[in-house]
């Protein structure tokens, strides 16, 4: 397998098990689930699983012959489309980041509502001890280069950031501004909306973790 085109899938969205996949079929043009799972070097059940996944996003075809073989629809120009509906996902989201960066000042003013609080605190040491009482794998942790000492350690998955967050399985906590940073008051919103809780999470896999 070609190291470098299995980087380049998966920078485009694709699972280790689909990048193998959609490699294999770009090679090989057709093939069957047996031809596909030696060459891509993955068991045979997951490369059945794969190819039903990758079959309902639209990125390939079924012949049907006996045994089943498969193909890359549009092979020829099938980097261009992956790369043209990522290139408009992406730009989605960096809008629904700004959005929500955009928020947060506001919500800092609503105090309590349905889905958002607030945590207000004299420290940073205040703010970090009462997240990590909260925290749950998986947990993605931000941080700037001013709080990296304050929220480095939290996290099963961390990385540089241009705002702090942590992000746990049922809530998302966002300093207003850096921990790092002296202030008179630390001021946190707390998500427990979903749909906010997604925004990021794709944020942070997408773009910063691509990075």
């Amino acid at each position: 397998m070609d190291d470098f085109a299995l980087n380049t899938l998966r920078k485009l969205g694709f699972s280790d098990y689909q990048a193998r996949v959609v490699y294999a079929l770009l090679r090989l043009r057709e093939a069957d689930v047996r031809e596909i799972s030696k060459f891509a070097e993955i068991p045979r059940t997951k490369a059945y699983e794969v190819l039903k996944e990758l079959r309902r996003k639209g990125y390939v075809v079924e012949i049907r012959t006996r045994p089943m073989r498969y193909s890359i629809v549009d092979p020829d120009g099938f980097i261009e489309k992956v790369y043209a509906r990522k290139k408009k996902e992406m730009e989605t989201l960096e809008k629904e980041v700004e959005s929500l960066k955009r928020l947060l000042p506001a919500l800092s003013k609503q105090g309590e509502t349905a889905e958002n609080y607030i945590i207000r605190t004299s420290s940073p040491e205040g703010v970090v001890e009462l997240i990590r009482g909260r925290v749950k794998p998986p947990t993605i942790v931000g941080y700037t280069r001013e709080s990296r000492n304050y929220l480095k350690g939290l996290g099963d998955t961390e990385v540089n950031s241009p705002i702090d967050f942590v992000l746990t399985p049922e809530e998302l906590f966002i300093p207003l501004n850096p921990l790092g940073v002296p202030q008179r008051e630390y001021v946190v919103v707390v998500f427990t909306n979903p749909y906010v809780m997604e925004i990021v999470r794709r944020w942070v896999e997408e773009v910063l973790l691509s990075e």
